[in-house]
């Protein structure tokens, strides 16, 4: 898309059904960007088409794309590797790991990254809630309440 590359972690929609998605990633730049407000709408179409609206931190208005899946890919041999790469790589997009950004661009010690702590809907963990961390980021709860008025104004527009 040019504006933003990262990845989505949403459940998994029957075909034709739209579904909600939390985005975590990069803008163009490489600045990081991981707002409970990152939020997209995804309906799969099937035979790997999908149309989705962004919405969330730096985007102007509710950008969309669509697309298709390319057939030259082949499907990873170890899914289970794979998705715990995928969850690895959305729980690194964080307000710990942009300071520790931000501090090496400035030319002080970064400090170590950290990953987040699984969502309570996570398969790989059972029974975790993520909580509120030392910034007071909100809670799954809060960010359910927020994930709705996005819809609401996404619906709207």
């Amino acid at each position: 898309m040019g504006l933003v590359s990262g990845i989505m972690r949403s459940d998994l929609p029957e075909v034709g059904e739209m579904v909600w998605a939390q985005w975590r990633g990069r803008r163009e730049g490489g600045l990081m960007t991981f707002a409970y407000g990152n939020m997209a709408s995804l309906t799969f179409f099937g035979d790997g088409n999908v149309k989705c609206k962004m919405g969330g931190d730096f985007m102007l208005g509710m950008p969309y794309f669509t697309g298709s899946r390319d057939n030259s890919t082949k499907p990873p041999e170890n899914k289970k590797a794979e998705i715990k790469k995928l969850k690895t790589e959305f729980r690194n997009y964080n307000f710990h790991n942009c300071e520790v950004e931000k501090n090496r661009r400035l030319g002080k010690l970064g400090g170590e990254e950290r990953t987040d702590s699984p969502y309570e809907s996570d398969t790989s963990v059972e029974g975790h809630k993520r909580k509120a961390d030392a910034r007071g980021e909100l809670d799954d709860d809060e960010s359910i309440r927020l994930m709705k008025r996005q819809r609401i104004k996404t619906d709207m527009i």
